[in-house]
């Protein structure tokens, strides 16, 4: 009888719920509430939470989890990418009305009097084109340090909450390796945002465009070297902390699996007469814990995912935009234009690898934690 009773009392200790509802429904709402995921939303930035709304993804109810419909998530990126590409567009018309300015100068350099003349407007509309370009994108670089810094804060209100329902479902050791690695990874990532990527990227811009007006000084290619630094530093740090996370979980889980069934085996074994209904009970408790991990998991990704999404689909259009105008820079054969923009164009892409980064760790974490407990 005492083996019995400390059976039961570790299952009560370390299931993390009490069964007192009467249907799963009930229990999965319990669960839902002592596990502290609806505070969750709080943590996203107003953007993100509007955005959830509109996709009907802003509970953790199983049913308004479920996968939006297409239309309505078309809807959305059109909408976003409609907003996305207003700054864009404004920038690019002032450039490309620079750029024909110059060229139309540059057609007429034959009746100009002196080639000093030519030389001094093609500095000037260069310098106009600097100037077009220089605030806006050093507003989409904040944009993107800001959204950084969003995905750790989210980070670490996330992680203590799935890492308790890891662990109330019997998943110890996972819980311990996703709570250690992704929080240390969200601290990181608030650092990296205010610290070293926005700075690194404003100044890779400064000198790429820089470096293109000043012959003489070719600051280009440490412009370049500066942006490939900041997106490998941010790359191999997450492979590196995704490798590091795989390799725990699957090991963790294969414990905690066997110390699942071992559980389940003692309460159906050890205690008497409802042994049985007690280890049923468990594994409903488990069942519904593992919907509650599930929709928990789903609901982080897509938050993170929204996250990056705006400044994301921002970079999209200053990318596509920013090669049309350099497109016409090597038509009219403007080579110092063409490499301002191309200097503006490498920033951009670094930016989107950023982001992809950022949005695609969680995803991964909670996958491959998913992955490894099997469920």
């Amino acid at each position: 009888m005492k083996a019995a009773a400390v059976v039961v009392g570790l299952f009560l200790l370390f299931g993390g719920f009490t069964v007192r509802a009467e249907t799963v429904e009930e229990l999965y709402n319990e669960q839902l509430e002592a596990s502290g995921a609806e505070e969750l939303i709080a943590a996203l930035p107003e953007e993100t939470q509007a955005l959830l709304e509109k996709l009907g993804l802003n509970t953790l109810e199983p049913v308004d989890l479920e996968a939006p419909h297409t239309e309505t998530v078309l809807k959305q990126l059109i909408s976003l990418a409609a907003e996305a590409l207003r700054g864009p567009l404004s920038t690019a018309g002032m450039v490309l009305a620079t750029v024909l300015l110059y060229a139309w100068v540059e057609g007429m350099r034959q009746t100009l009097r002196s080639e000093e003349t030519s030389a001094v407007f093609g500095t000037v509309c260069a310098l106009a084109v600097c100037g077009s370009l220089l605030l806006p994108l050093t507003a989409c670089v904040k944009a993107v340090g800001e959204a950084m810094a969003s995905v750790g804060v989210f980070m670490a209100s996330f992680v203590p909450v799935y890492a308790g329902v890891l662990l109330s479902s019997g998943h110890s050791a996972t819980a311990l390796s996703f709570q250690s690695v992704v929080l240390y990874v969200s601290q990181l990532l608030s650092w990296l945002a205010g610290g070293v990527i926005t700075p690194l990227l404003t100044i890779a811009l400064a000198l790429g465009v820089t470096g293109s007006v000043t012959p003489h000084v070719r600051l280009g290619g440490a412009g370049k070297l500066i942006g490939k630094t900041a997106v490998w530093i941010l790359t191999l740090g997450m492979l590196l902390f995704t490798g590091l996370l795989s390799l725990q979980s699957f090991t963790g889980a294969a414990a905690d699996n066997v110390g699942v069934r071992v559980m389940k085996f003692s309460i159906a074994s050890f205690v008497p007469v409802v042994g049985g209904s007690l280890s049923e009970m468990f594994s409903t408790v488990r069942g519904c814990l593992q919907l509650l991990k599930t929709a928990l998991g789903g609901f982080g990704a897509a938050a993170s995912a929204l996250i990056v999404l705006p400044p994301l689909l921002r970079c999209f259009g200053w990318q596509l935009l920013l090669a049309v105008c350099r497109m016409a820079t090597d038509l009219f054969e403007l080579r110092v234009m063409s490499e301002i923009l191309e200097a503006a164009h490498g920033t951009v892409k670094s930016l989107i690898g950023i982001l992809c980064a950022c949005g695609a760790f969680l995803i991964i974490a909670v996958t491959v934690v998913s992955t490894a407990i099997g469920g």
